[in-house]
């Protein structure tokens, strides 16, 4: 059975805990004393609800493999996200309520914590829990300051609108704060020469000497791009792209997913949008430089057909809203990025407003084996591999149409392979063996990637 999201009684070993058993013991003594029954027990009851779907997705992803695509089954990835959003919100209220327990930084950094130890589902979950851009969070000094401060808040209903507001922004959008994994600037990615190669033409250079800019508008006629597309396969750089932009530039990076902003409420979207876009504005403005709003799953935002008369035509006024709210961000100081892995499925008039798209496919042969480089390197166990250029060639041949997050992962299963073999070197056949048996996770017809027809803007 479970009290207050705490699992006990019969098979109470089975449960992970991902979840931080200590935060939640505390969180349901606060709870317990609130003066409100209502907003109480409606809380708890979501906690148990988000204990008991981290429990069933810890049970349920135990050994199972991604499809070729990077993902779970249908079943699986609908009830992560039924447990990310019902998280989100959740982690939302304690911390609008109940600001001082600092319930969302520590139970982020715990779920860090559980993620590195081996619950890999959490793994790709990581930004989307990441509702707080507070970098250090504190511990409160005891449960009883926590619980003054909570009987001091109107029997923990919200004190303003504003407060509301600001809960609800960082619900929409996260702060990408760098760590140990991210790019360190465009150096950081290697191979897609090409790309960087038009990044570094389009948007770094103008960015990073305003001359530049003058004189490519002076000259050329050319202006930064008003907002700029990246589209292709799951698990081929998009996103590490845009992160090794704005560290190359110096930049604070904000992230927003489309179907987080969605609302059922009428004008609810719209508002979404527009508390995005102005808390990054505000960001831009306070620290006098430019911000990154990143949209990844830009095709959330998906066309119109098929819905119900009331819903299109909120339909209509969210893409309306996006759409002015792009146009204007330059003069916000925000540049726009976006990505999506369903190029033709972004609704077409939010697709004209990005006039640079740049695809992002699969790696082509340099560009895998600059991966399998730099994944061996440092690697005692691989040093011999890693520096035999016939050796690197061949694997890197057998990596046709995998994406470049596959390839780092069956590199990591090649490893254990040689490991659980007597602790030796790592080999080919290490490789060979590892691809052979994940050819599932092979992008199968990367064709379906590409746009249909050449549409909106022209790509560069």
């Amino acid at each position: 059975m479970r009290i207050g999201g705490i699992s006990v009684g019969q098979n109470s070993s089975n449960v992970s805990f991902g979840y931080n058993r200590t935060l939640n013991q505390e969180l349901v003594k606060i709870l317990n004393r609130g003066k409100n029954r209502i907003v109480r027990d409606e809380l708890l009851e979501l906690n148990a609800k988000c204990n008991e779907l981290e429990d069933i997705l810890d049970e349920t992803t135990r050994g199972k493999r991604l499809n070729a695509k990077g993902y779970y089954s249908e079943r699986i990835e609908n009830l992560i996200s039924l447990f990310v959003s019902l998280k989100i919100a959740f982690m939302g209220l304690v911390d609008e309520l109940l600001p001082d327990l600092h319930f969302p930084q520590r139970e982020f950094l715990h779920y860090v914590a559980k993620a590195d130890d081996g619950q890999s589902w959490l793994k790709g979950t990581i930004d989307d829990l990441n509702i707080t851009v507070d970098a250090n969070p504190s511990t409160p000094d005891g449960v009883q300051s926590t619980v003054n401060a909570v009987n001091e808040a109107v029997n923990l209903t919200p004190s303003s609108n504003a407060t509301l507001q600001a809960a609800n922004v960082k619900k929409i959008i996260s702060e990408h704060l760098p760590t140990k994994e991210s790019p360190e600037g465009l150096a950081s990615i290697v191979g897609m020469h090409e790309i960087k190669g038009k990044v570094i033409s389009r948007l770094v250079k103008p960015l990073q000497s305003p001359a530049f800019l003058t004189a490519d508008e002076a000259e050329y006629g050319i202006k930064l791009p008003r907002a700029t597309l990246f589209h292709g396969p799951p698990g081929c750089g998009k996103t590490f792209l845009a992160e090794a932009i704005a560290r190359e530039l110096d930049l604070p990076l904000f992230k927003l997913k489309i179907g987080r902003a969605g609302s059922k409420y009428i004008n609810g979207t719209s508002q979404n949008y527009e508390a995005a876009f102005s808390a990054v504005a505000a960001r831009a403005q306070k620290e006098e430089k430019p911000c990154f709003l990143f949209i990844d799953e830009i095709e959330g935002q998906t066309s119109s057909r098929g819905r119900s008369s009331s819903s299109n035509e909120e339909h209509i006024k969210s893409v309306g809203t996006l759409l002015d709210l792009i146009n204007t961000a330059r003069s916000r100081n925000i540049i726009v990025l976006g990505a999506t892995n369903n190029y033709d499925l972004v609704d077409e008039a939010i697709r004209s407003r990005f006039d640079f798209q740049i695809p992002v496919g699969l790696p082509d042969l340099q560009t895998r084996t600059a991966v399998l480089r730099k994944v061996l390197k440092g690697k005692t166990k691989a040093a011999k591999l890693a520096t035999s250029e016939q050796d690197l060639a061949k694997i890197a041949e057998k990596f046709d149409g995998f994406s470049i997050r596959s390839i780092v992962d069956l590199s990591n299963a090649a490893m254990v392979r040689a490991r659980d073999d007597a602790r030796r070197a790592v080999t080919v056949d290490d490789y060979l063996q590892v691809i052979a048996e994940n050819q599932d996770a092979k992008i199968k017809n990367p064709e379906q990637y590409l746009p249909e027809k050449p549409k909106g803007k022209m790509r560069f």
